[in-house]
């Protein structure tokens, strides 16, 4: 009896595949996040400049 491999070669891109897919997620991740930021950062100021322009912004307050 003659033992033949099981193997058909796909076991050993297995790994590789698995650790491109887990740098794929990283790097979707990392865009999302700094879309995110970006976006609050945005916000933000917008809400400073509304608050600056109404007056109640913390750069009207009296220097000490």
């Amino acid at each position: 009896m003659s033992t033949v491999p099981v193997s058909f070669g796909l076991a050993g891109l297995l790994l590789p595949a698995i650790y491109l897919l887990l740098l794929i997620g990283l790097v979707i991740a990392i865009v999302l996040a700094v879309r995110a930021l970006r976006g609050i950062d945005r916000s933000l100021r917008v809400l400073v400049e509304q608050g600056v322009a109404r007056g109640e912004g913390p750069f009207d307050a009296p220097t000490r």
